[in-house]
């Protein structure tokens, strides 16, 4: 995390794995807890986050795009994602990535009334800083 926040540019020499291991650490620094799922057959969720309101669990699926500078993430990404949210009945999903949201992507995720929200690579390098600076190792 260290690397990334002093040198964003760091993210994208970083593995898909070393990547989904680095929002789960944001996720547990937003006070969630989580279980990373297999690196293979994930079912298209790469993390599991609950995290509880009113003393009751939320349950987030996680999907982690570490693609390039120049990358995209189209509408097909989110579709799917939001299928298996719907299909296995979970409370929200979040799709995260390095890369940009498509604007077909960002509308059908709005249009999804808060069950479902992206992150991209604006937004989790500044949850990265912020986590660096929480730890004060920047």
């Amino acid at each position: 995390i260290v690397d990334i926040a002093e040198n964003y540019d760091r993210i994208y020499d970083i593995s898909s794995r070393e990547f989904e291991e680095i929002v789960e650490r944001l996720l547990q620094d937003k006070g969630f807890e989580t279980r990373l799922t297999p690196k293979t057959r994930d079912g298209g969720v790469d993390i599991i986050a609950i995290k509880y309101e009113i003393g009751k669990p939320v349950c987030f699926y996680v999907e982690c795009k570490r693609v390039g500078r120049k990358k995209s993430i189209g509408i097909n990404i989110v579709r799917s994602l939001f299928g298996v949210q719907m299909a296995d009945r979970i409370n929200k999903s979040l799709l995260v990535t390095t890369g940009r949201i498509t604007h077909d992507a960002r509308r059908f995720v709005d249009g999804q009334n808060m069950m479902m929200s992206v992150i991209d690579t604006d937004e989790i390098h500044k949850l990265i800083r912020q986590s660096a600076l929480k730890r004060g190792i920047i």
